[in-house]
């Protein structure tokens, strides 16, 4: 079992021949939402509305859709970034995912050639395939346990009640349209990342609560 004070990045010093430790880090959408789900227990009811990503040898996987880019069919919407610091969302907690056997290549082999190009930005969709939905498919991948339903939240709750999915649809529609009225042909969108880095060359050595 992990400790409170575990930095989820010790894991990166392993042997790569020896796999090393996977964690979801979950996010609040806003201080609002945060507010919003302590006041009222949604996480309880599975009915939270949070940002994942997955933490494995040292960096964080997440799934995103880029605004300035709503036809670009080739753009992945899979990126790297150093764990819990996408200054977008609200950080709530880390979850231990269990251990991946896979070694630090296999990995970067797995997210660059085969997620990455699954995982097109523009085919992103609020309740049906986001960030939590990313973070599953990967976690499966790699061997460890799936997010728990409670991540998942509102977005699963909505997708199984057809009225609901049926808004939420429409909604994703028009905000994708106002996307693209938005957004013009000025827009050279090179800026398609937050935070990304370049998992080769960072690495993470900081401390944080780990939650069994």
């Amino acid at each position: 079992m992990a400790s409170a004070t575990e930095s989820s990045s010790d894991a990166s010093e392993s042997s790569d021949k020896s796999g090393c430790e996977v964690y979801l880090h979950v996010y609040d959408l806003s201080e609002n939402t945060k507010w919003l789900a302590d006041e009222f227990s949604l996480k309880d009811y599975n009915c939270g509305a949070f940002h994942t990503g997955v933490e494995v040898y040292g960096m964080e996987y997440v799934f995103q859709y880029y605004a300035n880019e709503p036809d670009n069919n080739e753009l992945s919407g899979v990126s790297a970034q150093i764990p819990r610091t996408d200054s977008a969302y609200v950080y709530r907690t880390t979850i231990d995912m269990g251990w991946t056997n896979y070694s630090n290549d296999e990995v970067h082999r797995i997210i660059y050639e085969e997620m990455r190009p699954q995982w097109i930005h523009n085919t992103y969709h609020i309740t049906k395939r986001n960030c939590v939905h990313f973070s599953s498919a990967l976690c499966r991948r790699l061997g460890v346990k799936d997010v728990p339903d409670w991540v998942f939240g509102a977005a699963k709750t909505a997708d199984a009640t057809r009225g609901i999915s049926a808004l939420a649809d429409a909604a994703w529609r028009a905000a994708k349209y106002w996307n693209s009225y938005y957004y013009n042909d000025d827009d050279d969108g090179e800026s398609t990342g937050r935070n990304e880095v370049d998992p080769e060359t960072t690495t993470v050595t900081f401390p944080y609560h780990v939650q069994q």
